[in-house]
């Protein structure tokens, strides 16, 4: 009965979840187009895409994600040495070591930002990088705030509070959007703000990200500024856990610096395509994959912090499953009409068929390695719960090899198309390499399994594939995509067909997963008695 109701819990987290984060992905599309419709991959947007580079490694690298990945299993351990109050505890000296910690490091890097920054956008024109190093210091701000927020998240997620979880970044789009719709016209001494406008935005999204989960975070204890509490022994286990998180964090963060730096060499507009391709890829992982590993890392940590490696072998195997039945048929489809897609999405005012066209060959080529980009953040949790956060560090070191040496071979043939590719290959030999060093330590991955799920999914991809472009060709006709009503039909009708031809084929092959994501959509409770 416990097990049932858990499950319950499980699947009905998840299903909020996979709301929330649709609400939240489609305020983050509508920032993307009134942002692309504002600039579209013009020279200053190429600037505001490289300007995040520094944040980006302060904020999701060095801070944000590794403490927050390193918490849950520290406080998975906490209840029995100190009970609720030494969660406690440890909710407020993590909140105040990381403030204390990120306001030092923003103060030093608007210090010093200047050589850094100069250095990064060195092939761009002396405008640009002035532009670059003012949005920077600007986008630290954001790194304060949505590191704080972070933060706050790890701790929501914690107490698996996913209600203000699942609204803090749909509080950061709109701030966005607010940002793009009016400052960016805003006049000072007779010139529009622009890109300097969206930036202002970002930072205010980041404080709104963080202050919308306070009250929660108050309601579990928190405490602004607790500095008796940064002594406890599990605050210092999280420092210890974090750093070698840290470090791996940082080595993939690499390949997008590196990506940024050797786009800049390119014609005006690369670096912004890159970045739109990349965000239109990730949209299938930030939308399941996101709300899957947040609701199944506490499950995660709870069985390792038990010795329940058995559960924890079963649960990991079958969330990578089920992850892969769902990114890889949405991979499918982008390779299939990423271009259709891109116009159909973006392609207005600012960003005209050019745009599409620069976007279009990185979008598929990103798309090969999305599946096994997501998994990876599934199967590194599964690490940190066992508290072994040395090997995904050395893995992620070993993919920026990978990926500088596709770089160099493919940059020159493909262009922003050889980054992104470059990029696909080193995630999959990334979730390759994770998976293989983990078998060891839980057991196994439930290899035959996974075998056959991949191969049923891979007949399944075939036929969308053929039944998406068929269908396209059929609705749509020939000729460029048109923004009306009869192409926006044809890709809602063909997305339609080629789901049905995929999950008919997954029954047809008796596919384990395409039940389980059945009675996850429909929520059914035995679904949640299969995750957990």
């Amino acid at each position: 009965m416990k097990d049932h109701d858990e499950g319950r819990k499980i699947a009905a987290s998840g299903a909020l979840l996979l709301a929330a984060f649709a609400v939240t992905k489609a305020a983050g599309y509508l920032q993307k187009v009134i942002i692309a419709h504002r600039f579209g991959t013009s020279s200053d947007m190429d600037v505001y895409s490289l300007s995040f580079t520094i944040p980006d490694i302060l904020l999701f690298l060095v801070i944000g994600g590794a403490v927050s990945s390193s918490f849950f299993p520290v406080t998975s351990r906490r209840p029995s040495e100190g009970g609720p109050g030494g969660a406690r505890r440890v909710v407020n000296g993590v909140m105040t070591a990381a403030f204390l910690l990120l306001l030092g490091s923003v103060l030093l890097l608007e210090a010093g930002a200047g050589p850094v920054v100069h250095a990064l956008a060195g092939r761009l024109s002396p405008h640009g990088q002035e532009l670059a190093l003012t949005m920077t210091r600007i986008l630290l701000l954001q790194a304060l705030f949505l590191g704080m927020g972070g933060f706050a998240a790890g701790v929501m997620n914690t107490y698996r509070k996913f209600i203000p979880l699942a609204l803090a970044p749909l509080f950061y789009d709109l701030a966005i959007i607010a940002a793009a719709l009016s400052l960016t016209r805003l006049r000072v001494h007779g010139q529009p703000l622009g890109v300097v406008g969206l930036a202002i935005g970002v930072a205010a999204g980041g404080l709104l990200h963080f202050l919308v989960q306070v009250p929660s975070l108050v309601r579990v204890g928190w405490r602004p500024i607790v500095l008796a509490a940064v002594r406890d022994p599990a605050v210092r286990r999280v420092a210890r856990l974090t750093v070698p998180i840290s470090l791996g964090l940082i080595a993939i963060q690499a390949n997008l610096a590196v990506d940024r730096y050797l786009a800049s060499g390119l014609p005006p507009g690369r670096i912004a395509s890159l970045d739109f391709a990349n965000e239109i890829a990730q949209l299938p992982n930030l939308t399941f994959t996101t709300a899957l590993t947040l609701v199944m890392f506490p499950y995660f940590a709870r069985d390792a912090a038990v010795g329940n490696l058995d559960q924890l072998r079963r649960r990991a195997a079958l969330a990578v499953r089920l992850n892969m039945f769902v990114i890889l048929p949405s991979a499918a489809v982008l390779v299939v009409l990423g271009s259709q897609i891109t116009a159909l999405l973006l392609q207005r005012g600012s960003f005209d068929a050019h745009s599409t066209a620069l976007v279009s060959l990185p979008l598929a080529l990103f798309s090969v390695g999305i599946a096994a980009q997501a998994s990876i953040f599934l199967v590194v949790r599964v690490y940190y719960s066992l508290q072994k956060v040395v090997t995904p560090m050395l893995v992620a070191f070993a993919s920026v090899v990978v990926n500088l040496v596709a770089t160099a071979l493919l940059l020159h043939p493909l262009g922003t198309g050889g980054l992104a590719l470059a990029t696909s290959i080193a995630s999959i030999c990334n979730f390759t390499a994770l998976v293989v060093l983990l078998r060891p330590l839980i057991g196994g991955f439930e290899g035959r399994r996974f075998a056959i799920s991949l191969s049923q999914v891979g007949v399944g991809c075939l036929v969308l594939a053929i039944v998406v472009a068929g269908a396209w060709a059929v609705l749509a006709g020939s000729g460029p995509v048109r923004l009306d009503l009869r192409h926006y039909g044809a890709l809602v009708l063909s997305l339609a067909l080629g789901g049905g031809a995929f999950l008919g084929t997954q029954f047809a092959l008796r596919s384990e997963e395409v039940e389980v994501a059945m009675r996850i959509f429909l929520r059914r409770r035995d679904t949640a008695e299969a995750l957990a």
